[in-house]
């Protein structure tokens, strides 16, 4: 006998919070059955393109990014997160600035975790888009 099934997905989240079960499961209900990229990343704010290509979500050579996605040294950025991480770190340096004119700036460290940016590379390219310079990991 032969048997099959269809995984609509390969990589759920943690549901932590009551109700987040029927939540999930309302939302793979109106999936499509190929899946959704540009859920996936909005999701998640920040995938890998290998594991978009690793939940079937890329398939063949197709790597062209939905509306609204940024692509970033190999991350899937969605269009709002990444928004989001400019303006907080552009308000925290000048929080900083405002308290301590003659501070150093804010270390790449604090950024990161501060915004909680998944890849170094992504926060040199938040942070120059973002309008600010960086010097001496400042």
């Amino acid at each position: 006998m032969l048997g099959g099934a269809q995984v609509l997905d390969a990589d759920p989240p943690v549901l932590r919070r009551r109700g987040d079960g029927a939540r999930r499961a309302a939302a793979l209900v109106g999936m499509d059955a190929s899946g959704d990229v540009a859920a996936e990343v909005a999701r998640r704010g920040a995938v890998q393109e290998s594991h978009l290509r690793r939940l079937g979500l890329l398939p063949g050579g197709d790597a062209t990014a939905p509306a609204g996605v940024r692509v970033l040294d190999g991350w899937w950025v969605h269009g709002a997160t990444y928004d989001a991480w400019q303006q907080r770190l552009r308000t925290v340096v000048h929080e900083l600035h405002a308290r301590d004119p003659l501070a150093d700036g804010l270390s790449r460290g604090a950024a990161r975790d501060l915004l909680a940016v998944p890849d170094e590379p992504l926060l040199g390219a938040v942070a120059r888009d973002a309008g600010l310079e960086q010097r001496g990991g400042q």
